[in-house]
């Protein structure tokens, strides 16, 4: 199996010279600038080695006071946020009671217009039964002036 290199090689072979030079400088220049890279990577992984060990140094050297103080701490915290949510639940709960006694009112509210509704149709069939009648005996008036009229013509007649 031919390797990489010479079988850049051998492509090369035929290449310009000014190429082939070209190439080697920029190969010089990416293999120094990868060398770069390495050493900030090797200093950087050293740093954050440093910074770790002297976390843990200093987390050793806090203790059991600090740990207390914190355990102090987030139990104040704990309480303050149980008080928090007792103060919701109460607020939710009294919320929730005057939105069922809404409902409630609404539902009182819809049977009474529903029976007004129902009143009023009764009241309007009641109207027009009036205003048919009014009508009947209008006519029946009518007929009656004509008769009386026919009647009065013919005595005098």
């Amino acid at each position: 199996m031919v390797n990489f290199r010479e079988m850049l090689l051998s492509m090369l072979n035929g290449a310009p010279v000014a190429l082939v030079d070209e190439l080697r400088v920029e190969n010089m220049r990416l293999s120094e600038e990868v060398e770069r890279n390495n050493r900030q990577i090797e200093r950087a992984l050293a740093g954050r080695d440093h910074a770790e060990n002297e976390a843990r140094v200093l987390e050793s050297q806090a203790g059991k006071d600090a740990s207390d103080k914190e355990a102090e701490l987030l139990l104040l915290q704990l309480h303050q946020v149980q008080e928090e949510l007792e103060e919701y639940f109460v607020k939710w709960q009294e919320e929730h009671n005057d939105g069922n006694a809404l409902l409630e009112e609404k539902r009182i509210l819809e049977v009474r217009l529903n029976q007004a509704l129902e009143e009023l149709e009764h009241q309007f069939v009641l109207h027009q039964q009036a205003k048919a009648l009014i009508e009947e005996y209008a006519e029946t008036i009518d007929k009656s002036k004509v008769t009386l009229l026919s009647l009065v013509q013919a005595a005098h007649g």
